[in-house]
């Protein structure tokens, strides 16, 4: 027996006992698929579309021809893969051509989430290699249980944003361009701005032998030297 039409209008090609409309069914490990094709395609094992199951038990849609592979609900299309292999979301165009693997794009705002637990971290990783720290050579990712921020480069942690947003630099602060080059420390209070220099071995400003240099709210710019252990200032 090749095929059976139960009662209930179930097809079965394989299995005497079909459970849905069409149940396509092959012994032991054997690829088990359906396939489509038109004239434009050919007719070939290599042609058109199949669709179904492979002998390693994987679901498998093969599309032997260079076009997109459509997805669609409400009667349109919301996303693809094109015949790159590239994955657009929202749009039929990729983007630049140094991102375009994947393109999200959307008529009104767009984005992308990424949710993990009140006490894990999501995350974004820049990779150059399968193994090592070159699965993490850059890096942004977000702690939920400290509610910070961090950004590394080169697989170490550069800098580190905070739940306050206090700012940690791992290394130097360089600005360059071209022209006149600045770096504005304001407060938007009218609270008064400093450069805070901290030497030892916490670096938080906290122990005797940090200095400053400050515009205070009377508008004196203040020179501070081992403040606060009464090493003096200088206002001008």
């Amino acid at each position: 027996e090749l095929l059976r039409i139960k009662s209930t209008s179930k097809v079965g090609l394989g299995p005497n006992n079909p459970q849905l409309n069409l149940h396509i069914h092959s012994e032991s490990s054997n690829a088990s698929f359906t396939h489509f094709t038109n004239t434009t395609t050919g007719v070939s094992a290599s042609d058109g579309v199949s669709i179904g199951l492979d002998s390693d038990e994987n679901a498998v849609i093969y599309n032997y021809e260079s076009t997109a592979l459509r997805f669609a609900t409400g009667g349109s299309e919301i996303s693809r893969f094109d015949s790159s292999g590239r994955l657009l979301v929202g749009t039929t165009t990729e983007g630049n051509g140094n991102a375009d693997n994947l393109t999200i794009a959307d008529s009104a705002a767009c984005g992308m989430s990424i949710r993990s637990a009140s006490n894990n971290v999501g995350s974004i990783y820049f990779s150059d290699d399968t193994s090592g720290t070159g699965e993490y050579m850059g890096m942004i990712g977000y702690d939920h249980s400290q509610n910070s921020l961090t950004f590394s480069s080169n697989a170490t942690t550069a800098l580190t944003i905070s739940s306050s947003q206090v700012s940690t630099f791992a290394s130097d602060i360089k600005t360059l361009r071209s022209g006149q080059a600045n770096m504005i420390v304001g407060s938007s209070d009218a609270g008064g701005a400093a450069l805070v220099l901290d030497g030892d071995s916490d670096g938080d400003a906290s122990g005797g032998d940090y200095s400053y240099l400050m515009h205070n709210t009377s508008g004196d710019l203040v020179i501070s030297v081992d403040n606060p252990a009464g090493g003096g200032s200088l206002y001008l």
